[in-house]
């Protein structure tokens, strides 16, 4: 098995892990259930204004993650039916070996028709099953992760506009807070922050690498799947971090308020003010969590070029 073979074998596998992974639950989330009620309920109550901003930050990226969902599959599909024995797919487990060593990307054409067949059904059978896995294992991100953030930062955004600044408000935007982490913080934050910025490392050196080597049919998957890894990674955490640096902000002009002062109660309630976190385990982002991870992607590719470099 070539070099792209193994790269492609690594990073599909490695993908449908995390999926499976994200989608992994024997129960139902009914704390995301509260989390999509609580979105829904309010944006009805909000003005059209507010719905158009809402929708406006996740429009470009679902669009992306639309376009996704159909260029991987079906680009996955054609890499099965040109190499059906490539690993982790199920052709490399029910096929001969003999059959698998005389399959190669270069004698398609000589293929009798019962391989031909034999090689759709199972670029078919691959396409269907990892659609269902990838939509399966996205839809806390797409649907669940980043709808969340997203609505925390503009409650956030919406508080501190009004000029007469209210407790209670921080107090409401505090139990968004503590159930946007219920929702996400034990286990799909946490793996969304340590495989994201792998798999953006993986594709990028792969793309540049691998460029003349990977076929037509699978380069833009690995296109996409970079552009969306970058994407999601700097809207994940610059939410989150955003919701932390409005929060310190918030924070810091409730204790210059002159009426907040003079009031012993109050000034009580705000010295037990923390700053709003997005947690991921045990750590949180704050404003320098995106830079940093970009930057350690970007330094990371680096060093696996130079490295693969001085191997050749």
């Amino acid at each position: 098995m070539g070099v792209v073979d193994r790269a492609q074998s690594a990073s599909f596998t490695t993908l449908n892990i995390i999926c499976i992974g994200l989608w992994w639950s024997w129960e139902p989330d009914l704390a995301l259930m509260s989390l999509h009620n609580c979105i829904t309920r309010q944006e009805i109550q909000k003005d059209t204004n507010f719905n158009q901003k809402f929708l406006k930050l996740l429009q470009i990226f679902f669009k992306m993650m639309s376009t996704t969902d159909i260029l991987l599959p079906v680009g996955l599909g054609l890499v099965v039916l040109f190499n059906p024995c490539m690993p982790p797919f199920l052709g490399s487990l029910i096929l001969p070996l003999d059959y698998c060593q005389r399959q190669n990307v270069s004698c398609v054409s000589g293929r009798s028709a019962p391989e031909h067949g034999l090689s759709l059904g199972l670029a078919i059978i691959e396409a269907v099953s990892f659609t269902q896995i990838f939509v399966a294992g996205t839809f806390y991100n797409i649907d669940g992760l980043l709808p969340g953030i997203a609505y925390v930062v503009m409650e956030c955004n919406r508080a501190i506009e009004f000029e007469a600044m209210e407790i209670y408000k921080f107090r409401e935007i505090q139990v968004l807070e503590k159930l946007l982490n219920d929702c996400f913080k034990k286990r799909i934050f946490p793996i969304v922050a340590w495989t994201l910025p792998i798999l953006q490392i993986a594709f990028c050196f792969s793309m540049i690498q691998l460029h003349d080597k990977i076929s037509f049919a699978a380069f833009p998957m690995y296109v996409g799947m970079y552009v969306d890894c970058v994407v999601f990674n700097m809207l994940v955490f610059v939410g989150a971090a955003r919701v932390n640096t409005i929060s310190v902000g918030w924070i810091t002009k409730f204790g210059k308020d002159e009426k907040i002062r003079k009031s012993k109660w109050k000034m009580k309630a705000v010295s037990s003010f923390r700053p709003l976190r997005a947690e991921f385990g045990s750590n949180f982002a704050d404003a320098l969590t995106p830079l940093v991870i970009q930057d350690f992607c970007s330094s990371q590719t680096a060093s696996l070029l130079l490295l693969a470099g001085k191997t050749k």
